[in-house]
Parts: C-alpha cells; structure tokens; sequence
C-alpha cells in the first residue's frame, strides 16, 4: 500500500461526500499497472452492506491503530514491502524488532496479523471502510 494509493483513498472520499447510498463513484479505478484497488470494489457495495462487513470489528480498536501515524505507516510500508520485514525496517529506518513489535501490537489490537495475507487483505479493506465512514 503506497502512500499515493492512501492519498487516491482520500481523495475519492472527500469527491465522494454526500451522495447518495450506493451511488459513490470512485475516481480511483486502478491502481499500479491496472489492478483493481480495494477502494473501488468497496464502493460499488451499499452503505448498509460496508456497515455489515464493518460490524464484526472492534471500531474502537481499529481506530486506535487507524488513527495513529505510526502504525499506519508501519503498516503501509509493511504491505508495500510485500510483507518482508527485513526490507520494511530498512525502508523505515528502524530495527527489524522494533517493527516487529509494532506488528505484534495491531495484531492485538485489531486481531488481524498482518503477516498473513488473508489478514493482509482485510486489514486493508477495514481500513478503506474507516475512511468511507
């Protein structure tokens, strides 16, 4: 996850604002070299269906690391890593356990571990739904 593709999140979001349920057309429609982006397959759901896909989560927890810059960032340079935490910690300038720690603490806060693929994808899908709300 690129700080670009957050940026494109944002970005669609504001343009979004205000419309109506299940008309929200993102500007976003790939992203790097034409894959479809997780921004754009949620938005073609219902508000009722976001809210249903959100409603398992702890909100508050997700937010606590939603909401907070360095664990998104640690999070985003994770992924964009492709999972690779040698590389990730180079990238972020820290000690390989320093961000392993940092993955250890949204995975207990949130549940999901982020070293999983599957966790990986709903991480980011929860985390465009956070920022649709």
């Amino acid at each position: 996850m690129t700080n670009s593709y957050l940026q494109e999140i944002n970005n669609s979001v504001k343009g979004t604002e205000g419309k109506e349920e299940g008309s929200a057309q993102s500007s976003v429609t790939t992203i790097n070299g034409g894959n479809i982006s997780i921004y754009t397959l949620v938005s073609q759901l219902k508000k009722s269906q976001r809210e249903k896909l959100f409603s398992g989560y702890d909100v508050k927890s997700l937010a606590k690391v939603f909401e907070d810059a360095d664990m998104m960032k640690t999070a985003e340079k994770f992924l964009e890593c492709e999972m690779n935490v040698c590389r990730a910690a180079r990238e972020l300038y820290m000690h390989r356990n320093t961000l392993i720690y940092r993955l250890n603490v949204i995975k207990r806060l949130t549940g999901l571990d982020l070293k999983d693929f599957n966790s990986a994808v709903t991480f980011q899908i929860l985390h465009t739904l956070y920022l649709m709300r």
